[in-house]
């Protein structure tokens, strides 16, 4: 009985500051895998450290001496022009590569970019935000921390949106309008860059994101966009069908984003099998 007693506590422990459910978290799996993705990329002297992929009749221009320093993964009709250097293999010619598949990747993209979106949110800002903002707590547990800010993020100087939280808190940054970084301004948590999500929501284009010297740290979704430009992440970019840019000098530096809910659900499952019965009707309560 005490075992029983334990688990529960656990379990009620595990979710009981957050809005959001772990297990609400989308199907990001075939995304994961590449550090950018989409269907129109542009890397203007840009260095890529990690995959890229590119969906179904889509093009990648990586100029010289940009760099992708993995393998580049072509769908079906998609191309690569320019001098730049691809330091792994790259594929062509299809849309599923083993463990790749381009065409469920793509999709992941909006359906992953709706979830996020649809998150109760812990904080809600209503209006343009052009200053400094600290979000989230420390409450000892995982949680999903969801801050929403419905219009537009224009950060300059040295100002930031900064995350604070727990080892293995997930952080989700909706903004609905544009988004300008300049100076040294920066998004994140340099300790849990790729549990941060930054999920841009807006229609047509969004002009130049991030500029020289910012920093943009987690995993970015711009689906709905016509163009963007960007500098140097360290996380992961995935785009819809819009252009998309790596101004000169841009790195982006791969941290996939985790956790994925197959290993939450795979984990948990391994914790109750030597509890038996016992685990299975906490379960059921939840």
């Amino acid at each position: 009985m005490l075992a029983c007693g334990a688990l529960a506590a656990a379990f009620q422990a595990f979710d009981a500051n957050a809005t959001t459910s772990f297990s609400e978290l989308p199907d990001m799996s075939q995304l994961t895998q590449f550090a950018t993705f989409g269907n129109s990329w542009n890397l203007n002297l840009a260095t890529v450290n990690g995959p890229a992929g590119i969906s179904q009749s889509g093009t990648i221009a990586i100029s010289g001496p940009s760099t992708v320093n993995g393998n580049l993964y072509l769908g079906v009709g998609a191309s690569k022009t320019g001098g730049g250097t691809v330091t792994g293999t790259t594929f062509t010619g299809a849309n599923i590569y083993g463990t790749r598949n381009l065409t469920e990747a793509q999709a992941q993209v909006f359906s992953a970019s709706s979830t996020f979106a649809g998150m109760t949110a812990d904080r809600v800002i209503n209006g343009n935000v052009s200053s400094s903002q600290t979000f989230g707590t420390a409450n000892g547990v995982p949680d999903i921390q969801v801050l929403t800010i419905n219009g537009n993020l224009s950060l300059g100087g040295s100002s930031g949106i900064t995350f604070v939280g727990d080892t293995g808190d997930v952080f989700v940054l909706n903004v609905t309008g544009t988004v300008s970084m300049g100076g040294s301004s920066f998004i994140g948590s340099l300790g849990q860059a790729a549990m941060t999500i930054i999920n841009l929501t807006s229609p047509g284009s969004l002009g130049t994101i991030a500029d020289i010297n910012t920093k943009l740290n987690g995993t970015i979704l711009i689906p709905n966009v016509t163009s963007a430009t960007l500098h140097s992440v360290s996380g992961a970019i995935y785009s819809g069908f819009g252009q998309i840019t790596l101004m000169s000098g841009a790195t982006v530096n791969f941290i996939p984003f985790v956790p994925e809910p197959s290993t939450i659900l795979t984990g948990a499952l391994l914790m109750l099998l030597p509890l038996g019965g016992c685990a299975l009707r906490v379960v059921r309560k939840r």
